[in-house]
């Protein structure tokens, strides 16, 4: 067995899953029943696959208690007795619907006044951008590997410089006053910025108005030292843009969100102008969060708390993987890792691997001894997830996401990584 700590695993899991589902109102013996079915299979392949299946019947629950709200059969247009109620209810039409008990949840710093959230992270950016360049028009400078974020800039943007070399991207830093940001930087291959890099590189800028949106969706801790950016003697706005997706929701995926944060030195009156602009933007542009998204994420499921350890576990869980599989060895894979990021890439060293036929295997055998290791796109969820990247440029590779909880099905992985294993998809 290659996760001796699994037992410790199973409990953590199970604890963090009851929690879930007693606040928001799981039937006790429902809770009780899948505690049992968890215990009375330990440790076989099959409690991954009951943690799971617990899992997804807190997440039918809250989509469940979403669709009996009776304003989620409402009309799109508001209805209701009097012009008070108009004025006091939630609307379910989408564009103008105030979303502040969502984004009270995301106000968990002093430092912040300002949260506003959107349909997606790239809806986020997109409007944090238009904004920005509505304010200071000027080229976007931006350090970032996420293709989405070039796309995006490429097509609402005229002009934007993208940099892919730290270097170079520091030095030409003074060149403009509207920087775009991703920390941590999404590739192994490229060096992370730190927060004293950009401060040094504002203080060296002759601009008295300074704008940094920072890509935050991969940070798994939250050490940045925004205040330590605020106390410097420019005008500077910060927005903190990320995919709330990922990373925010436990694993339950229950709604696309976008969450943008807003620091600045500024007085209170200026930053109040900038977020009613994004608010404004978000309205008119079709921005917002849809009704349904609305009461699924507005149900109280975790703490602030829980959200910044869930983070911290998926890092660890990761770390943790990496320095396993690296210890094995294996000549048919290169594998690439950098701290801090939720993935870990596994690259064919054989140009004809059949990468696709041992994924297809290997979730095939978990399957047939009963556990739980899918195949799925993106990361953040509770369970280990393996996905193939093709972008038809290079040899296809494997993206290993691992979750909050390793389960013993991960043994399985690890088991088609020994290179007698992987000898016969090299032929």
């Amino acid at each position: 067995m290659y996760l001796n700590d699994l037992k410790e695993n199973i409990d953590n899991e199970i604890n963090q899953l009851n929690n879930i589902a007693m606040n928001i109102g799981v039937n006790t013996a429902v809770i009780k029943d899948w505690n049992k079915k968890i215990r009375d299979s330990l440790i076989t392949y099959s409690t991954d696959k009951f943690i799971h299946q617990f899992e997804t019947q807190i997440r039918n629950e809250i989509i469940k208690k979403s669709i009996k709200n009776p304003k989620f059969w409402g009309y799109k247009s508001i209805d209701n007795d009097s012009y008070g109620l108009n004025m006091s209810a939630d609307t379910n039409y989408t564009r103008s619907l105030p979303l502040d008990k969502i984004e009270k949840q995301f106000k968990n710093s002093k430092l912040m006044e300002n949260c506003i959230c959107f349909n997606s992270g790239m809806a986020a950016l997109n409007a944090v951008i238009t904004i920005c360049q509505k304010i200071i028009n000027v080229p976007v400078y931006a350090y970032s590997a996420y293709f989405e974020t070039y796309s995006l800039l490429k097509e609402i943007t005229i002009k934007n410089k993208m940099f892919e070399n730290k270097d170079a991207y520091l030095n030409a830093f003074a060149d403009s006053n509207l920087h775009l940001v991703e920390m941590p930087v999404c590739s192994t291959e490229r060096q992370d910025l730190s927060i004293n890099e950009i401060k040094t590189g504002i203080l060296n800028s002759k601009k008295e108005v300074f704008i940094l949106i920072i890509d935050s969706t991969l940070e798994l801790e939250n050490k940045q030292k925004i205040k330590s950016l605020l106390n410097i003697n420019k005008n500077l706005i910060v927005f903190k843009v990320r995919s709330g997706l990922k990373l925010d929701q436990f694993g339950l995926e229950l709604a696309n969100l976008g969450i943008v944060e807003v620091y600045s030195n500024l007085s209170s009156k200026h930053i109040e102008f900038i977020v009613n602009m994004l608010k404004n933007y978000r309205a008119v542009s079709g921005l917002s969060i849809d009704y349904n998204s609305y009461l699924r994420l507005i149900a109280t499921i975790l703490t602030a708390k829980d959200k910044v350890l869930y983070k911290q576990k998926i890092k660890s869980n990761t770390s943790k993987l990496f320095e396993i599989i690296s210890q094995k060895k294996n000549k048919y894979f290169k594998v690439k890792f950098k701290f801090g990021l939720p993935f870990i890439f596994l690259i064919p060293t054989c140009p004809n691997f059949k990468l696709v036929n041992w994924v297809d295997d290997l979730v095939k055998e978990v399957n047939d001894k009963g556990g739980y290791l899918p195949y799925g796109t993106s990361f953040g969820f509770r369970h280990t997830r393996l996905e193939i990247i093709d972008d038809r440029k290079k040899q296809p590779y494997l993206r290993l996401a691992p979750g909050a909880f390793l389960g013993k099905s991960n043994n399985i992985l690890l088991q088609y990584l020994e290179n007698k294993i992987c000898e016969k998809y090299a032929k």
